[in-house]
């Protein structure tokens, strides 16, 4: 019989793996989101036709920004969702995972997906 692991850590990984022994992992009742609460947003950033970039986020409507290059887009993101979390009094939302935006939040913002980049912006602070 394989041996049951209820949790993995690094050295549990590296024991079996030199075991060479299949192994099963617990299901738990608990939902993903239970299970690892998400501290990352999906960052939608779109080419703009003028040139640079604009990153949304499909779950906080009213932060977006605007910048001249990718990497200072995803930059920018960060620091405005950190910036959000410390001075804003408004409830912000929970992050959800990107087959709930796709299949809302996509549809309603008419975002073409084949020249968007999508990434996880950490939610820091």
């Amino acid at each position: 019989m394989a041996p049951v692991l209820r949790r993995t850590g690094d050295s549990d990984i590296k024991e079996i793996a030199t075991r060479n022994t299949p192994v099963a992992i617990e299901r738990s009742s608990l939902s993903a989101r239970e299970r690892c609460p998400m501290n990352f947003y999906v960052g939608v950033f779109q080419p703009l036709e003028t040139g640079g970039w604009r990153a949304l986020f499909p779950d906080i409507p009213f932060c977006h920004v605007v910048e001249s290059s990718l990497d200072l887009a995803i930059f920018r993101a960060a620091n405005a969702l950190t910036e959000l979390r410390q001075n804003s009094r408004a409830l912000i939302p929970a992050p959800r995972d990107l087959m709930d935006i796709k299949r809302s939040w996509a549809a309603a913002s008419n975002v073409d997906w084949r020249s968007c980049v999508i990434t996880m912006i950490p939610m820091r602070g």
